[in-house]
């Protein structure tokens, strides 16, 4: 290789520099750390594409639905608060429609009979309870109109089932064990809403004034008009008037003779076992046979 000026010996032009700033390398080893180190950055960018692209997903998915309304709805309607939302939203629904007067609250007083003046009960007093109304008076929620009560528990239960919901999801649970873990947040529900609603109903009680429910023997001592053609101690019928200005036919019999039809009648005892009034005859005041507001003999 010919030498320089100045009589020295050199190795020619130094290298050209990399595209990215750096010497390129000479020798081997050197070639192999440089391969080394470019595919480490590529490495490093791939990855960092592969972030990106995992941050889209996940930012698509909660857009597609995996956000907090969606993570509510999920557990409103997954065993076991689902048994309850449905009854929830009738809840909702009754009471929407009382609010725009639509039903009437207090038809569904916290005195459930099926019968009126004069016609069947439960007990010859009519004042005997049956059905859902007994029910919750025997479980100590009585007191206050049905539908409150019904209310009470469906919102309590409903609320405690979807928290126990809730905890299920996050301890991800699966299968048979699953089942029983809903089952055993079932009757927590259950039996937290009637505590809840035990302790609700004991304040409530008195804004619902206890009112005794319609009797028969409320026509005890009141008087009648006979309105079949004749009374006798197996036969005949008569008209009597209750308290709120109501009438009602009823069963009346007697053992004395001369009560036909227009006659007045005294009401004096009531038979149980056979559902009808013992009467006997009765001169009433003028206009007061058939007056509510008439006194009681």
């Amino acid at each position: 290789m010919p030498g320089s000026g100045n009589g020295t010996w050199c190795r020619g032009p130094p290298p050209a520099p990399s595209p990215r700033g750096r010497r390129a390398p000479t020798g081997a080893h050197e070639y192999e750390q440089h391969r080394g180190h470019e595919k480490y950055r590529d490495n490093e960018q791939n990855r960092g594409e592969q972030r990106r692209g995992n941050e889209q997903c996940r930012g698509n998915e909660r857009y597609e639905g995996t956000g907090p309304v969606h993570d509510f709805l999920a557990a409103a309607l997954g065993f076991p608060a689902v048994v309850f939302s449905f009854a929830l939203v009738v809840v909702v629904a009754y009471w929407l429609l009382v609010l725009v007067g639509g039903i009437d609250s207090d038809s569904h007083g916290h005195h459930d009979l099926s019968d009126g003046h004069g016609s069947g009960g439960d007990g010859a007093d009519g004042s005997g309870h049956g059905g859902l109304t007994g029910l919750v008076a025997a479980v100590g929620l009585g007191g206050v109109p049905i539908t409150v009560v019904l209310s009470l528990l469906t919102a309590v239960a409903w609320f405690l089932a979807l928290a126990g919901t809730v905890l299920l999801e996050r301890i991800e649970a699966h299968g048979l064990t699953r089942t029983l873990l809903g089952a055993g947040v079932l009757a927590v529900a259950a039996v937290g809403s009637w505590a809840v609603t035990w302790l609700l109903v004991r304040p409530l009680r008195r804004l619902y004034p206890d009112e005794r429910p319609p009797s028969r023997l409320d026509f005890v001592g009141r008087i009648c008009v006979v309105r079949t053609g004749r009374v006798d101690s197996g036969f005949g019928q008569a008209e009597v008037a209750a308290e709120d200005g109501s009438t009602a036919i009823i069963q009346v019999r007697t053992d004395e003779t001369g009560l036909t039809a227009g006659a007045t009648a005294l009401i004096f005892d009531y038979d149980a076992a056979g559902e009808f009034f013992r009467v006997g005859a009765f001169e009433a005041p003028f206009g007061t046979a058939l007056d509510p507001g008439g006194p009681a003999y």
